[in-house]
């Protein structure tokens, strides 16, 4: 994914598996987040939502996830965060959540070899439905075409 769709991945990502959870008739929801990372080692991650002037101008400040039937996040995109030199190499996520998650209430998962990753919904910030990888059609398209031939609902 990073190859082809870049750094600000985890929005086309989200959408493509909002559009193909759709197609699968279930509801899911693009959810905005700030992700922190707690390593058993003391090592800390953060990514999106961060202070004014630390992110290049245009950029969104944010990372996006889904969130299907109320209660799965699904982050395609955790691996963006991966820090190999101190040992952090996540991959995509999915775990069950409450459903007060998407009403704005933070989550703490732990994840294997006792890695707690946090993340905290951001329900004001709707920047990412004004972004190119949000509403690039052609490309979204083709990518959700292979999933749904993948999952056997494409044409």
């Amino acid at each position: 994914m990073a190859a082809a769709f870049g750094p600000r991945r985890c929005i086309v990502c989200t959408r493509i598996a909002v559009e193909a959870c759709r197609a699968a008739r279930l509801k899911a929801v693009a959810v905005p987040v700030e992700v922190n990372i707690t390593m058993p080692s003391g090592f800390e991650a953060h990514m999106g939502f961060d202070p004014p002037g630390t992110v290049q101008p245009g950029d969104w400040n944010g990372h996006l996830v889904a969130v299907i039937e109320h209660r799965t996040l699904l982050d395609l995109t955790l691996d963006s965060m991966r820090v190999p030199a101190a040992g952090l190499e996540p991959g995509p996520l999915v775990s069950p959540v409450p459903r007060e998650f998407v009403k704005g209430e933070p989550v703490t998962i732990e994840v294997p070899d006792g890695i707690e990753v946090e993340y905290t919904p951001h329900l004001e910030d709707r920047d990412y439905l004004n972004r190119e990888d949000w509403n690039d059609k052609p490309e979204r398209d083709r990518v959700l075409g292979d999933v749904l031939r993948q999952l056997g609902n494409g044409p």
